[in-house]
């Protein structure tokens, strides 16, 4: 025999081999299902938690501070601190 035989080409068996993988990939897609709901819950849960939390510092920890700019900074960096933090809570669990 020829070391280099020309191998023929199946289109059915391409196609079988295509719907295995993504058989493989439905299954697993869905055994992950509940872990991506349950990081979209906390993503939304740290979201809600960064503005409760940047409203409290601008009413009452940043009760000192006269200038409107430095407040609205202030709250702004406090609520975009949270949202990363919830995201990568989210994705450790």
């Amino acid at each position: 025999m020829n070391a280099f035989a020309i191998q023929q080409f199946s289109f059915q068996g391409a196609v079988g081999k295509l719907w295995e993988k993504l058989g493989g990939w439905m299954d697993s897609l869905i055994l992950k299902l509940p872990n991506l709901v349950l990081a979209i819950i906390v993503t939304v849960i740290f979201y809600f938690l960064g503005k409760y939390f940047s409203r409290f510092c601008c009413k009452y920890l940043f009760n000192k501070i006269e200038q409107e700019s430095i407040k609205d900074l202030s709250t702004r960096f406090v609520f975009g601190f949270s949202i990363p933090i919830g995201f990568l809570l989210s994705t450790v669990s």
